[in-house]
């Protein structure tokens, strides 16, 4: 995983940095959450990639990391319904009760303002013509997707980072 290609040249976090942590990642089908998944497994976690019904996609994405050397496995879940999170959730802490029982595990939200090369802007453009250039001129660019899951790793890796916190990925504050 060492030939991931970031424009502009972001600092990688170092290899093992995050041995000891498991990250289960949203969407990681693809976009952000593929890109999120391929940079926390190069820094050493063992890597969850939630999808909602792109499974081949996922299973991809996991083979890949697992090419490379890294930890990944997949489980399928529409996070939209609290239910079967929470079924999601219990699947993952049975299968993980050994790691997980030594573990302290920490929730850290990473919000992302509008994202560049994402369905978001794309669709916002269609809805509110004009609202991505504005948004472009207010915070000199929007933050790329590799930006974004370079973000999310940092955040994971953050000793400083309590449990309920939230970082803010291309606000204008």
């Amino acid at each position: 995983m060492d030939d991931l290609y970031v424009e502009p040249a972001l600092q990688p976090i170092s290899k093992g940095a995050l041995a000891d942590k498991i990250a289960l990642v949203t969407g990681a089908s693809r976009g952000i959450g593929a890109v999120t998944a391929r940079v926390l497994a190069r820094a050493g976690a063992q890597v969850i990639l939630n999808y909602r019904n792109k499974g081949a996609r996922a299973e991809k994405v996991a083979a890949e990391i697992e090419a490379a050397g890294g930890n990944a496995s997949t489980i399928q879940c529409d996070i939209t319904v609290s239910q079967k999170v929470d079924s999601m959730l219990d699947e993952i802490r049975r299968a993980m009760i050994p790691q997980l029982a030594t573990r302290k595990i920490a929730l850290i939200v990473v919000s992302g303002d509008m994202i560049e090369g994402t369905i978001t802007p794309k669709l916002l453009t269609r809805t509110n013509r004009g609202l991505i250039e504005f948004r472009r001129e207010q915070a000199g660019r929007l933050p790329t997707v590799e930006e974004f899951g370079q973000a999310i790793a940092e955040a994971v890796a953050d000793p400083h980072l309590q449990s309920g916190a939230t970082v803010y990925v291309g606000g204008t504050d």
